[in-house]
């Protein structure tokens, strides 16, 4: 490695403290530095190169996967940041212990192992890795002023080992200053942009899991064609097999019908208080038992759901709990599964008291929701009478269809469902509902969230798939907040179809990300570093097991830190007699020097510009090009580095004309 000594240990051990893994952190660092120290080196082929890149790319693809499994993202690219040094632990051992001191481009990018090079592309990994385990310290959970600290060390300590005048101190400190600066803005900014991504990443990147919004609620009521929702598992509900269903499970209520959609005209939040021992209270009563609900947030922060009846919650992974007056209780927890208890008191209801805004009828459907009420005759009628009514009608005359037409010429799309169709989906049948009661003198609000009817034999749980949400409408009847789905009872066996053959394993696979999941967020940061890298660890001793064989005593190679490669560039090669004989007149080649350096420093003291230019030419193609030397070729270099060599003295400086 041609970083500072130290350094990439103190990058690592950064990472390695934010994270709490020191357990695997200071082995690590003391593998790669330790080298430094060592009296011998590793030679390996470039085949043998080839397969430790090759390991190093399938741990950290297999780390990616492990990630997108357990914690689903964005969550997983954070950890995949976290990882993905230890994952390309292999190819920095492999730098670090290798007897060349840089790496050949083609063993890290597979693109070009088949192309012919006309001189080689060489890197050393020192710097880019010292930056990738930075970068990693940065994703840890226990960032903050800490890694800051951590950051502007680094980058001083960097620095010093590289100024130009070592005189020049105040310089120095003028560039560290604002490097830490530039650093501590852009740690700031993909901090942002961390937690953008996570609020705004698209459904198809969270891995499944609705995105409930509180404030506004997004209809597909006059969306045309046809309407299909995922099989994707988004909740899981640990009750007795004998739950008596359908459930709705409530996350949020709006009050206003604005164009096709619902707004929560007056849900303020407000912070729920907890209770001790890290409960939160939702409403009067006395738990008659508890669930469990684990539930997918792949943006963090959900929107409960939860079942008629609930008064208490608590969960290991809800930092804080708000709820507003309109039931939307909502939590405050980092994306991915999250699980919390709720205490159910079947006596339990919301009486908070209706507004003028549970009776308003919107401008543009007033008329026509107020001619459909008169033709059903619900004027007059009692609450609960003129909910059974509205229920009966829709349950028993109209159908359930998730395919929409163009409404007719001067009708709205719920105009048209009520007067034309008959035939709408959930979304349809809770907001007419919601209107039609309204024009009764009912107060009435929209909502959503899910209804619970699937058993799984497999996970012994009940489920909602995204598929299951829900709409519905809630009625003030007799003092209290009831709930009225007229969605006729079809709607549940349609939404599901002819499942594909291939669904049994995409839910055993959402089980297991769930189980992962679960594992990952109880345990400690010893079982996870131990987890995590534990399986790179082993892969890496096993490589170090069978690269013994190939260690070699510093005579033979030059070690990373800054030696030259040294005569094995020229194993096989014509060059290696000029090579030798350069050497023997006083030319040796320096200490990281490659050979085209090496000739160009000599000028004349190398002989004819031209014919060495083609001996050069012809040493890097026998060494690189994959498909090496014709027999020809292999005379003609044979040949020119012969005349070469009857050209050049022996054993005494060859000074230029």
């Amino acid at each position: 490695m041609n970083t500072p000594p130290l350094l990439l240990a103190a990058a690592i051990l950064l990472w390695g403290w934010l994270g709490d893994t020191l357990a695997l952190a200071v082995p690590v660092a003391v593998v790669l530095e330790g080298a430094r120290l060592a009296k011998g080196r590793v030679e390996l082929t470039t085949a043998q190169q080839f397969r430790i890149a090759d390991l190093s790319t399938l741990l950290a693809i297999a780390a990616g996967l492990a990630f997108a499994a357990s914690a689903g993202f964005p969550r997983a690219a954070v950890l995949f940041f976290q990882w993905l040094p230890v994952a390309l632990l292999p190819l920095a051992l492999m730098q670090a212990w290798g007897a060349e001191r840089e790496i050949d481009l083609r063993v890290l990018f597979w693109s070009m192992r088949r192309q012919a090079l006309r001189e080689p592309a060489r890197l050393n990994l020192g710097h880019p890795y010292l930056a990738l385990w930075i970068v990693a310290a940065s994703a840890a959970p226990g960032r903050g002023p800490a890694f800051d600290a951590g950051l502007a060390v680094l980058v001083a300590w960097a620095l010093w080992s590289v100024r130009p005048d070592r005189r020049r101190t105040a310089a120095w400190a003028v560039l560290a200053t604002i490097a830490g600066s530039l650093g501590y803005v852009g740690a700031i900014g993909l901090h942002d942009l961390q937690l953008w991504l996570e609020g705004a990443a698209p459904e198809w990147l969270g891995g499944g899991g609705t995105r409930v919004s509180p404030y506004r609620g997004v209809t597909d009521i006059g969306r045309l064609g046809e309407l299909k929702m995922s099989d994707a598992i988004v909740l899981r509900f640990e009750a007795e097999a004998s739950l008596k269903t359908p459930l709705l499970l409530h996350q949020a209520s709006y009050v206003e019908y604005e164009g096709t959609n619902w707004i929560a005209r007056g849900g303020t939040f407000a912070a729920v208080p907890a209770e001790r021992g890290g409960a939160w209270r939702l409403g009067e009563g006395d738990p008659a038992r508890f669930i469990a609900i684990q539930e997918r947030a792949a943006g963090g922060d959900p929107v409960l759901s939860l079942p008629p009846g609930a008064v208490v919650v608590s969960g290991a992974g809800l930092r804080s709990l708000k709820a507003n007056p309109l039931g939307a209780v909502q939590a405050a927890a980092d994306p991915g599964f999250v699980e919390y208890r709720v205490g159910i008191d079947p006596r339990a209801a919301d009486r908070r008291s209706p507004t003028p805004e549970d009776l308003r009828l919107p401008k543009r459907e007033k008329a026509m929701i107020e001619r459909v009420a008169g033709a059903w005759g619900l004027a007059g009628l009692a609450p609960a009478a003129a909910v059974e009514a509205v229920r009966s009608r829709f349950v028993s005359g109209f159908r359930y269809s998730t395919f929409q037409e163009m409404a007719g010429a001067g009708r709205t799309p719920l105009a048209d469902f009520l007067e034309r169709t008959q035939a709408g989906h959930c979304e349809h049948f809770a907001t007419a509902t919601t209107l039609l009661l309204r024009a009764a003198g009912v107060p009435a609000r929209y909502a959503s969230g899910y209804s619970l009817q699937e058993w799984s034999d497999f996970e012994r749980a009940w489920i909602a798939r995204e598929r299951h949400s829900h709409a519905w409408s809630q009625a003030w009847v007799d003092g209290r907040w009831v709930d009225v789905d007229s969605t006729p009872p079809s709607w549940f066996e349609l939404e599901g179809g002819e499942r594909p053959a291939w669904s049994a394993l995409a839910d055993a696979w959402s089980w297991m990300r769930f189980r992962l999941d679960r594992w990952h967020r109880g345990a400690g940061a010893a079982e996870r570093a131990l987890a995590w890298g534990a399986p790179a660890l082993l892969l890496v001793a096993f490589f170090l097991w069978r690269m013994g064989r190939r260690w070699r005593p510093a005579a033979r190679a030059a070690a990373a830190i800054g030696p030259a490669r040294g005569g094995g560039d020229y194993a096989g090669s014509e060059f290696a007699r000029v090579a030798a004989r350069l050497d023997a007149m006083g030319h040796p080649r320096r200490p990281g020097e490659t050979s085209r350096d090496w000739i160009a420093r000599l000028g004349p003291a190398a002989g004819d510009p031209g014919a060495m230019a083609a001996l050069l030419a012809l040493h890097y193609r026998h060494r690189f090009d994959p498909r090496g030397l014709d027999p020809e070729e292999r005379r003609q270099f044979a040949a020119a580095a012969d005349r070469w060599l009857e050209a050049a003295p022996a054993g005494r400086r060859w000074h230029a004309s």
